[in-house]
Parts: structure tokens; sequence; C-alpha cells
């Protein structure tokens, strides 16, 4: 995906509410882009607790009792940085201008060493907590495979984190995080917000309901040779680190799961 040309305001109408859900979105890099790692560090410098800029700029500052959240989804071609509050309907453009404000603060005012390593720790002690289970395991080591990342990535990841600097923070927010190039979204009452909005730009109105995309059900394909011969294999591998077939045979309980 490519970002907009210019920023986009989409007001989602929900007559009725007194609060509005505000959300602004960027787009981000692949889960391998060297980008991807910095980035998710200049998100969490943006919105990532009761330390971060969001919260020091609208509550200390801007006086706005707003808890702004940012976030950041990574995915195999491309991702998504998404920053997301709930508002008040008369306060709801001002909050999109402090919001997109500390989006440009993240050029104008850089985060130094001290900000960049209090992040840089918190990646690297809350990494071990993805582990503590079997199944949280297993789906690390799936999502490596499925993202192209080898288990490389994960044997290094604590070390990796540990040496990104400010300047590369600094560079990948520049690069992706551009205020000009975001799209807002807006939940509220369209009666209320759209006036607000327009100071801001054109605004999009969407009744909720509109459009409605319906996936067609996709039938499955039949396993190939080589398909059923992996399967075989694996299964044979499952056996064994279990003890056998025969060991296998008595049991007479199962429970079996699985994430997708």
């Amino acid at each position: 995906p490519v970002p907009p040309a210019t920023m986009r305001i989409q007001l989602v109408d929900r007559p009725g509410l007194d609060r509005s859900e505000v959300r602004i979105g960027l787009v981000g890099p692949s889960r391998t882009d060297p980008d991807a790692l910095p980035l998710q560090m200049a998100s969490y410098i943006l919105g990532g607790g009761l330390s971060s800029r969001f919260a020091q700029s609208l509550r200390v500052d801007g006086g706005l009792p707003y808890d702004v959240r940012s976030s950041q989804t990574i995915l195999r071609d491309a991702g998504l940085v998404s920053l997301g509050t709930v508002a008040r309907n008369d306060s709801v453009a001002i909050l999109v201008v402090r919001m997109r404000g500390e989006l440009g603060r993240l050029r104008t005012q850089p985060p130094d060493e001290e900000e960049v390593a209090a992040v840089r720790r918190t990646f690297e002690n809350s990494f071990a907590l993805q582990f503590q289970t079997p199944e949280a395991l297993i789906a690390q080591w799936m999502g490596a495979d499925f993202y192209g990342l080898t288990s490389a990535w994960l044997d290094h990841y604590v070390e990796n984190a540990g040496a990104v600097t400010a300047a590369q923070v600094v560079a990948a927010a520049s690069r992706w995080l551009d205020p000009s190039r975001c799209v807002v979204v807006v939940v509220g009452p369209a009666a209320e917000l759209k006036g607000q909005l327009e100071a801001l730009g054109p605004v999009e109105v969407v009744v909720a309901g509109d459009g409605a995309v319906v996936a067609a059900p996709v039938a499955p394909l039949p396993a190939n040779p080589g398909q059923k011969k992996r399967g075989r294999e694996l299964l044979a591998q499952a056996f064994t680190a279990h003890g056998g077939l025969e060991r296998l045979r008595r049991v007479t309980d199962t429970a079996m799961e699985g994430d997708m």
C-alpha cells in the first residue's frame, strides 16, 4: 500500500454518541524492513505508557484528559501504525491536531539517547515474556518462518534491540510518520463533528453499514502428492518425539489445541 498524497479524513456517522472513537493511521514497513524495529520504538515513545509523549503532551501541557495509545502492526508486505483514543465530541478536532502535532514533533524535537535507552530496556526486558508457554514459543517460530525472518531473528532480537540508536529511531520516524500523509478515522455523530473536522480538510462521511464487504467462501484445494508426503513425514516426527506409535496407541484421552 502507498500512503495517501495528502491527509484523508473519514467520518463514520453514529448519531447519539456523546464520545467519539478517533484513529490516525499511517502505512508502515514490512516485517523484514530494517526500519521495523526502530519504528516500533518510535511508536512506543509516542504512546507507550504514562511516560510517553502523548501522555505528557495531552495530560500535562494540553490539559486534555485523554489516553492516547500508539500501536504498530507489522505484516509480511507492509505495516500499520495506529494512534487511537476516545474523545468528547466537542474536542475531537483539537485532539486530532494535537496527535498530528506529536507526530511532527518527532522530527523537529527528536528523542535523545536517554529517551531511546529507556525504550530499548523495555523491549529487551519484555521479549522473554513472549515465550512463556509452548504455544507461544511455537507461535514465535511459525511467525518468524512465515515472515521470512528465520530463527536467527529470534536468537538475536535482544541484541538487535539493544543496538538501536536514537539516530535510527529518528530516521525511521521521518520516513514513515508523516502527519501530512495520514488517514484520520472518526466514529461519532456527523451532525456534531463534520463542521469542526472540515476545518482540518475535506471530510468523507460514511454511514455505518454502507458498502459492507462480504467474503466469498473459498473451497479448499486438495493436497498434492508433495504435501501429503511432507504431512506423513511431520506425523512420523511427532510420533517419534512422543515415544513412538505403540506408546501413543495406549493413550485413551486426547486434547488438541491450535492457533490459526
